[in-house]
């Protein structure tokens, strides 16, 4: 199995959105978007298909590369079997690109069985676990399938004047990145940088879907999704302290799904489980509980491997405080 390069970013994303099985981390896109952190992107076809879009990551100061595919390949796995030979394909590019590590991270049910050779990753960045809604039901029938008191705040923020709607041109999108600074200082944790985020809205463009929650046409609530095919994907979502009074993420996510609905999205994924606040209130929402197989990698370079996995976490951080210094 030979693998060629594109370079056309219309003819990959066509060919992305033409498979079984597509996603929005398989965007050329999002490939764009992580060269804001030092990521190589390659598209990788076979024959005429796409099969993946692989990111090489060159680690700091040692100049060793990591190879990464999110939510990749776009074929090769089945729900107990695993295409040995498209994985062999893979660890070959990767090993000529001169990485030390190939790590997938695939749509593959969780009880994929992996070739010799390959390992779990204890270094995973998707949730190996989401919770997902078949948008494919009727709106009666999702609206059933939630929570008593779900229903209730939709209707409820909706009655209080709550508007939600698609921010198609960026002009809401100083408004949604100041709501999800306030976010993160409540909930104590990390953003992109501002540029990070405005790239992504360029770069996804027309598969960006970004929903605002509006009171007295204000932003107090927001949710942003990456759409590829029949796939709906969340990326990120805030609300202030006043949406929250307002329970204005919930009209919010309803609006959101019905028009992923409308616009042929059956498969609307919440993005990972946390076992917290927020996974109960993505569970209040009726979705089924997903487990893909999880990330897997394979050392192409073992004493380069073992150094990366056990050396580097401790000496990062000794690294940045000796830079303090």
């Amino acid at each position: 199995m030979k693998l060629t390069e594109t370079t056309d970013a219309s003819a990959w994303d066509t060919l992305v959105l033409a498979s079984d099985d597509p996603h929005p981390l398989q965007l050329w896109g999002w490939g764009e978007l992580k060269r804001q952190n030092g990521w190589q992107p390659y598209r990788l076809l076979e024959g005429d298909r796409a099969l993946a879009q692989m990111l090489i990551w060159s680690v700091p100061q040692l100049g060793w590369k990591l190879a990464y595919i999110p939510r990749g390949p776009l074929r090769g796995g089945e729900k107990k079997r695993v295409d040995g030979a498209v994985l062999q394909t893979l660890r070959d590019f990767a090993a000529d690109q001169g990485a030390f590590c190939l790590q997938i991270e695939p749509g593959w049910a969780e009880e994929a069985s992996w070739p010799d050779g390959w390992r779990q990753s204890r270094r995973p960045v998707l949730m190996h676990e989401t919770f997902a809604i078949d948008l494919g039901h009727s709106e009666d029938e999702l609206l059933a399938a939630m929570a008593r008191k779900t229903r209730q705040y939709i209707r409820k923020s909706a009655h209080d004047g709550v508007l939600v709607e698609r921010d198609r041109d960026g002009r809401y999108l100083d408004q949604v990145l100041d709501v999800y600074s306030q976010t993160a200082q409540r909930a104590g944790f990390g953003l992109q940088t501002e540029h990070y985020y405005r790239t992504l809205f360029t770069e996804l463009g027309e598969q960006n879907a970004v929903y605002v929650a509006l009171i007295d046409k204000k932003v107090e609530a927001f949710l942003w999704l990456a759409t590829a095919g029949r796939t709906a994907f969340e990326l990120y979502g805030g609300v202030t302290a006043t949406g929250e009074r307002l329970r204005a993420n919930y009209t919010l996510k309803w609006s959101a799904m019905q028009q992923m609905k409308a616009a042929g999205v059956t498969y609307y994924d919440f993005n990972g489980n946390l076992h917290d606040g927020v996974g109960r209130f993505k569970q209040s929402f009726g979705p089924e509980l997903v487990r893909y197989t999880g990330s897997w990698e394979y050392a192409l370079k073992p004493a380069q491997y073992q150094f990366f996995t056990k050396v580097w976490p401790l000496a990062k951080p000794i690294g940045r405080f000796l830079m303090r210094k």
